[in-house]
């Protein structure tokens, strides 16, 4: 048996869950680092010229536009928009794992504050993955609908659209995150209810 494979063995269950609580905080840190300067650089995009700019609006935004150079401004601030809310809905839950991995690192783990931070994670999930999403489309949306009044060509970017596939698609993007956040509602309250328990057989005794 390795070194490590023996401290592990013999690590009490508070230290191996403080560890684990320290290596969430690192990654999802560094998870929101590249999920940052992935925002900012897809939200520069619109402001670009010339073939990274056609690529992004055809790849990203389901757009095809004759003449990006010449795109409107208020069009360039609502895909900006649309990508920074996209971050944001990314960026939200994994703050809220990052706090969760702290609560993991006190002394009494199984707490209100655990509960807390548990449902924060599920309200990040509902919030980014449906309202936000919501939100980000209703932007590229009225960006299309400016490019059009302005004369250019907008066009879908992929042809064969088939309604139940993008029904059940859809159906898929909401019912993921209420099946995860209805999960972690339960959690929650499972560990609320445990943690009061406890308190209440403390008093007693």
């Amino acid at each position: 048996m390795s070194q490590g494979a023996s401290t592990f063995a013999h690590a009490t269950p508070e230290a191996l869950i403080h560890r684990h609580g320290r290596n969430l905080m690192r990654l999802t840190a560094a998870a929101m680092t590249a999920v940052a300067l992935y925002t900012v650089w897809m939200a520069s995009l619109p402001w670009m010229q010339g073939l990274q700019l056609d690529d992004g609006l055809q790849q990203h935004y389901g757009l095809v536009i004759a003449d990006p150079a010449a795109l409107h401004p208020a069009v360039k601030v609502l895909v900006s928009l649309h990508d920074a809310i996209l971050g944001i809905a990314l960026l939200f839950p994994l703050w809220m794992l990052h706090r969760l991995g702290r609560c993991f690192r006190h002394t009494n783990v199984l707490g209100v504050r655990t509960s807390m931070a548990v449902r924060h994670l599920a309200h990040s999930i509902l919030a980014g993955q449906i309202l936000l999403q919501a939100l980000a489309g209703f932007f590229v949306g009225v960006a299309g609908a400016i490019a059009k009044v302005d004369g250019f060509e907008v066009l879908p970017a992929f042809s064969g659209y088939d309604i139940h596939t993008s029904f059940l698609g859809v159906l898929t993007e909401i019912l993921a995150p209420l099946v995860v956040c209805i999960t972690l509602y339960s959690l929650a309250w499972l560990i609320r209810i445990g943690a009061e328990a406890a308190d209440d057989a403390r008093g007693i005794v």
